[in-house]
């Protein structure tokens, strides 16, 4: 499973455009979204009947549209695990995720009960802008009561979330042409270790870059 990495805060809306050119002169690439997240969770008979096995897990049907997808949504699903506690990673919200694409045409929120998932616990609808480096996503939205709301649910501010994802491959400890870290007997929890590091660095950038107009850590 791949792990997410996730740190937040709250933008006035006065340093709303600051923080604009801020990220526009750092970021590769920008633009404007919206999309609406239905959160499922496993219902009480499909709890029972499977243990343990899915305790705790959630998961999000988004349709998500982009400046450059025009009026086109991408339908996804993606399956989210308990966040690590506090004691284990204080420096980011970090959870297990599996995400899927859907193919136009089909229902995702059929996949959702075909998988156990039958009862709703609430809908997110954002509008903003996202940014992309490399491999961290940064967006700035307002929630909204409904897809027609003409105004966000609080004008006074922005949400801000910095997200990056990555998956471990492990290393081998017997060496091979071309494999360093073979040879230094690099295990997979080391290399894991390693790649998380280099993740956790990313995301610290991007609340180094913004410090002074949004305070960026883990909040749960």
């Amino acid at each position: 499973m791949t792990t997410e990495l996730h740190i937040s805060g709250v933008l006035p809306s006065s340093l709303y455009g600051a923080t604009i050119e801020r990220l526009s002169s750092y970021c590769e690439r920008g633009e404007a979204f919206t999309s609406n997240e239905e959160v499922f969770a496993r219902s009480a008979g499909e709890s029972n009947g499977g243990g343990n096995a899915g305790a705790g897990l959630q998961l999000r049907v988004k349709a998500l549209r982009t400046r450059s997808s025009g009026d086109a949504a991408q339908w996804s699903l993606q399956v989210s695990g308990r966040p690590e506690p506090v004691r284990t990673a204080p420096r980011a919200q970090q959870h297990g995720v599996t995400e899927l694409l859907v193919e136009d045409g089909s229902d995702p929120r059929v996949f959702a009960h075909a998988l156990g998932y039958g009862k709703s616990l609430f809908t997110l609808r954002r509008r903003g802008v996202v940014f992309h480096r490399a491999n961290v996503s940064i967006e700035l939205f307002q929630l909204y009561e409904a897809d027609n709301s003409p105004a966000p649910l609080d004008t006074a501010s922005y949400a801000v979330s910095v997200t990056t994802r990555f998956t471990a491959a492990p290393r081998t400890g017997a060496g091979t042409p071309g494999n360093a870290a073979g040879a230094a007997g690099i295990g997979p929890a080391a290399a894991s270790q390693e790649v998380r590091e280099a993740a956790l660095g990313a995301l610290e950038d991007v609340a180094r870059l913004l410090k002074g107009l949004v305070d960026l850590r883990r909040i749960d």
